[in-house]
């Protein structure tokens, strides 16, 4: 099941957006992906609140939220979801950077040889990036209070995470969006 899924995003995705997310003038809204991925799960996901940062995000069920760490709050991490065989992570992180502009942001990877593209996200810049040598894929949005809200997603790249990536969105409607509590803990997962 997971193989067709992903396989059946992919190519919805390639229809979407073309070969690359990296394409000129890219895109996402959930107005164009959300009824998609809402008919392939169906009732298995569910818009979740990031209540400390005042947005959602539509998350499948199999990611469940994990306790963070005194490490990870350290790390100004916001939110972990993990799949019960940990073979996927999506973890969220509220940065202080006194005020860099995405731009700067951008041109700070490129002196580190990472390719990168501004893209628009139900109406809001983010940021997206690959790390192939960590096996994550990272999104940076910036936000009014000079913070970066980052999402880091293991493993490296793909087309579904992308997908999900056009839901988060401020939390302007309370009731479809579910507060969730953590189970249990998680440590260190963001080296894996």
């Amino acid at each position: 099941m997971k193989k067709v899924l992903a396989l059946f995003i992919s190519l919805l995705f390639l229809f979407l957006f073309g070969s690359s997310v990296f394409a000129a003038d890219a895109s996402l809204s959930w107005e164009e992906t959300g009824p998609t991925l809402e008919d392939v799960f169906g009732d298995t996901a569910h818009f979740v609140r990031l209540n400390e940062v005042d947005a959602k995000i539509w998350l499948p069920d199999y990611l469940a939220p994990v306790e963070l760490t005194p490490e990870d709050l350290e790390n100004n991490a916001v939110s972990c979801y993990l799949s019960e065989d940990e073979t996927e992570m999506l973890y969220i992180t509220y940065v202080d950077v006194n005020n860099l502009s995405l731009e700067a942001f951008q041109r700070q990877l490129a002196q580190n040889d990472i390719t990168s593209q501004i893209i628009d996200v139900n109406g809001i810049p983010a940021l997206i990036y690959m790390l192939p040598e960590d096996n994550v894929t990272m999104v940076t949005y910036s936000t009014v209070d000079g913070y970066f809200l980052q999402l880091m997603h293991y493993p490296y790249y793909d087309d579904f995470f992308t997908m999900i990536l056009s839901s988060l969105q401020p939390d302007v409607i309370e009731e479809d969006a579910v507060p969730v509590e953590p189970v249990n803990p998680v440590s260190g997962l963001i080296h894996k």
